[in-house]
């Protein structure tokens, strides 16, 4: 999931990040970060996976992208971060996240160690029946400091039994004004028309927008 961050929060996902790190750590330890393919969540998870750990954490701000935390999150060898989802060589349509992963999680949410942790499960709708069951559990008993980060493009697809022990934060709430001004500012093109037809084509999703701008037409 590794990938190049914006140096600040996307406009439509300025209230969320309020809501989180202003309220942080008395948010529950599920959350479900959920949202259209190109609404951005994956960057988001990732800047708040960031802030969550760092050791320089302040509301309201990004991770500092100094300390020894963020280092690690830059090096992808952070020990207190679990990223799951399907496997790489089974990344079809409808690949599953099988049982043996949630599994795996059990040493990692249940040991004693310094500061937070953190778990991305990505995309939610991955989970099969077994590995839906087995992460009930740890929902359930999570350890002292555990943060487990749900993402879904469809929320309503995942087992009810899940969703009610998660906190449901949508991230694809974009007004008009905000997703104009975005393209205005990424697009290298200013044609109205054709930023209407991006958007039309992307779902109104703008990241979704750019990244059709720049492919073979």
């Amino acid at each position: 999931m590794k990938q190049t961050l914006p140096e600040q929060i996307y406009p439509w996902h300025q209230n969320v990040w309020e809501t989180l790190t202003t309220r942080f750590p008395n948010i529950g330890h599920g959350l479900l970060f959920y949202g259209k393919k190109g609404c951005g969540k994956e960057i988001f998870a990732e800047q708040f996976l960031a802030w969550v750990l760092c050791a320089k954490r302040q509301p309201n701000h990004l991770a500092c992208g100094e300390c020894g935390s963020c280092q690690w999150l830059k090096a992808d060898t952070h020990p207190n971060y679990v990223h799951i989802t399907t496997d790489e060589d089974n990344k079809k349509q409808n690949a599953k996240i099988k049982i043996e992963k949630i599994r795996d999680l059990l040493p990692f949410v249940q040991q004693t160690v310094d500061g937070w942790r953190v778990i991305i499960i990505e995309p939610a709708e991955a989970l099969n029946t077994a590995s839906a069951n087995a992460l009930l559990k740890t929902l359930e008993e999570p350890g002292d400091r555990v943060v487990i980060i749900l993402l879904a493009d469809h929320y309503l697809k995942l087992p009810a039994t899940i969703r009610s022990r998660l906190q449901h934060f949508a991230l694809d709430r974009i007004n008009e004004q905000q997703a104009e001004q975005f393209l205005n500012q990424h697009l290298s093109h200013n044609d109205l028309a054709q930023q209407h037809l991006l958007m039309n084509l992307s779902n109104h999703m703008p990241l979704q927008a750019i990244t059709l701008s720049e492919s073979e037409w």
